[in-house]
């Protein structure tokens, strides 16, 4: 995936301990590979708890205690808006109220 900062993605599960509410929608702040030999993509949205982050995949935690919570990619879908269909009932909207 290409993640980039200021991208709008939503929340597609939830943990007991992530701070994350699934189905909300929020901005990337941060990016950052794991530190673990997988090299996970990291994603910082604003949650802030003081702790450690670990990888999704190999379960390593890394030893660096932070106030930022960084979730793995896995949690997160990008939002994609079709432009076409946006101009397309916009004009629609219009037409019909005119």
């Amino acid at each position: 995936m290409n993640w980039y900062i200021g991208q709008e993605i939503v929340c597609v599960r939830s943990g007991k301990t992530s701070g994350l509410v699934k189905d909300k929608i929020y901005t990337i702040l941060g990016l950052q590979l794991s530190g673990c030999k997988c090299h996970d993509v990291q994603i910082y949205v604003g949650i802030n708890m003081l702790g450690v982050t670990r990888c999704m995949t190999c379960k390593t935690i890394s030893d660096k205690i932070t106030n930022e919570y960084w979730h793995s990619e896995i949690m997160f879908a990008p939002i994609e808006y079709d432009q076409n269909a946006i101009e397309e009932l916009l004009e629609n909207t219009l037409v019909k109220t005119n």
